[in-house]
């Protein structure tokens, strides 16, 4: 059939892990739900739920101080896939997500810490690296605390109560969110400065105050290029 011809020059040309053959396998799908074609995803869920507790900030979460710069695999905020990958070698695995006409990359690398094994996620706009996430499922409970220790004795957090979640802010914009729900443990790394899709983003969690200051594209353009 035609499709899974073109789906196999698009697999050819541009790679398994391209944006190309990603939303073309998308598109076919809905024209042929039992097409049996895998996907290298890093994740099922919604990509846009992996911003929950960062665009729009869960309130009950204690915040700290650190002076410490905060950073997500040592590459700072604002390098690009190939730092990244230059630093952490052939990804596993990606997810791409849709805002209006904008992409946000997810690439993703399943490694083991602490003997719990855990998903990094480096997500992207317009190549520009702005949230790191480590996410931990299935036997990831012996671990919790260790993670928390370690994150608050290497922030310089003076802090011995157990704690399930939380913040840490630095003093350039950085945000680190922590989160154990009972189900998974997703340790969170984000800085609004370098995310160019950041309206975009908050538009959609918080759609009410966004639309009483919708500005024109090149308005949002001048903004945002005034922030990097």
């Amino acid at each position: 059939m035609f499709y899974r011809i073109h789906l196999s020059f698009c697999k050819l040309i541009h790679g398994e892990l391209s944006e190309d053959y990603f939303f073309l396998v998308q598109n076919y799908r809905k024209k042929y739900p039992n097409l049996n074609v895998m996907l290298k995803k890093c994740f099922i869920t919604e990509p846009i739920l992996r911003f929950e507790n960062i665009i729009e900030r869960n309130r009950s979460f204690p915040v700290f101080k650190t002076p410490i710069p905060i950073q997500f695999e040592k590459i700072e905020f604002g390098a690009s896939q190939q730092r990244i990958t230059t630093e952490k070698g052939k990804v596993n695995c990606l997810n791409f997500l849709l805002l209006g006409d904008e992409v946000i990359k997810a690439v993703g690398y399943r490694e083991k810490i602490l003997d719990a094994s855990a998903l990094l996620l480096f997500f992207l706009a317009k190549e520009q690296f702005f949230f790191g996430e480590y996410f931990f499922h299935g036997n990831y409970q012996t671990v919790t605390n260790h993670l928390a220790a370690a994150i608050f004795k290497k922030y310089h957090i003076d802090n011995k109560e157990v704690m399930q979640h939380f913040y840490l802010e630095d003093g350039i914009g950085s945000l680190l969110c922590f989160h154990d729900d009972g189900f998974s443990l997703s340790i969170k790394y984000f800085n609004a400065a370098y995310c160019p899709l950041h309206m975009q983003l908050k538009a959609v969690f918080r759609p009410n105050e966004i639309a009483d200051h919708v500005l024109p594209a090149e308005s949002m353009a001048d903004l945002l290029n005034s922030r990097l």
